[in-house]
């Protein structure tokens, strides 16, 4: 089965739901987890690269606001977890509504959770 940008933003909101979220750190396996160690996370459970995934979930806070990426809408003093869940949700729903979701290659061996793509 092919896995697609918004197959693992949404699985990335659904771990925040159910694991946990943080700021300042990308968490551990088992969380919680930042949008950016959620979306690694998933996209490595998936055997996929993340990077596009990360690179997705920032134009689409682009569009709403000047962030600098993703670690730091995620960290903004005052963000909540149900933001940055809405934020990946949307994200997803976006690419699907646009026909602009895309396949992601399979992962390169060397790229973890950890490594920083941004």
């Amino acid at each position: 089965m092919e896995t697609t940008v918004a197959d693992v933003l949404e699985k990335a909101a659904e771990r925040l739901e159910a694991k946990g979220w943080v700021q300042c750190m990308d968490g551990p396996e088992d969380g919680p987890n930042c949008a950016r160690g959620a979306i690694a996370w998933e996209a490595l459970a998936m055997n996929r690269e993340w990077s596009q995934a990360g690179d997705a979930l920032h134009e689409y806070l682009c569009r709403g606001g000047s962030w600098n990426g993703v670690v730091s809408y995620n960290d903004e003093p005052g963000r909540e977890k149900e933001q940055v869940i809405d934020a990946l949700k949307g994200a997803a729903k976006d690419l699907r509504n646009d026909g602009n979701d895309t396949v992601l290659p399979v992962r390169n061996r060397i790229q973890t959770a950890n490594s920083n793509p941004y």
